[in-house]
């Protein structure tokens, strides 16, 4: 990328201009400073309000779905939020964690896909010969037989999930180790 061309605009007064630039970079810092204490505040929450849920739904025995959280100050003032557990769940890449949860949560509760391509180094390598691959393998090399298709496993926790928590040892842990996806929405302060 090549030097950037600097001007000074014509267009408006520069102190003016100045001005303008300065407020917009200072509102800038201010909602990166803001973010940074959101997302502080927004995770102290997500506990506060994971804690609840867990407890609503041993208590219960069945998935509260989302709850609101409320607190009311000495003052007399409420103020509440949202708390939304997803029947979404974090990616699991690793087999050994699969295996893991597989053992401790069974198969109803987590899905393997294994997903199979096409080596394109063996492919173009034959291109001329692809039709035939699929009749006669003989052009093959030994070793290019098992290498001719790329196997890939991916994994993840079937729909439905969160609402059979409670027939694990414990939901708290079934909820931690089944990497539920849960998020805080509608905050909100009444006076």
């Amino acid at each position: 990328m090549g030097k950037k061309l600097e001007v000074y605009s014509e267009l408006l007064d520069q102190d003016d201009l100045y001005e303008l630039i300065k407020k917009y970079a200072e509102i800038n810092e201010e909602q990166v400073r803001l973010k940074s204490d959101s997302d502080k505040i927004k995770s102290d929450l997500r506990i506060i309000g994971k804690d609840e849920y867990l407890a609503e739904y041993e208590i219960s025995g069945n998935n509260p779905n989302s709850i609101i959280i409320k607190a009311l100050s000495s003052e007399g003032n409420i103020a509440e939020f949202l708390f939304v557990p997803n029947d979404k769940y974090l990616s699991i890449t690793d087999k050994e964690e699969y295996e893991n949860i597989l053992n401790i949560y069974g198969d109803e509760s987590i899905d393997k896909i294994s997903i199979s391509t096409l080596n394109p180094i063996i492919l173009k390598k034959y291109q001329n010969q692809i039709v035939n691959l699929l009749k006669n393998a003989d052009f093959l090399e030994e070793h290019e037989h098992e290498d001719i298709l790329k196997k890939s496993e991916t994994y993840s926790i079937k729909k439905g999930t969160i609402n059979r928590l409670n027939e694990y040892e414990s939901i708290t842990e079934a909820y931690r180790d089944l990497r539920v996806i849960d998020s805080i929405k509608s905050a909100k302060v009444f006076k």
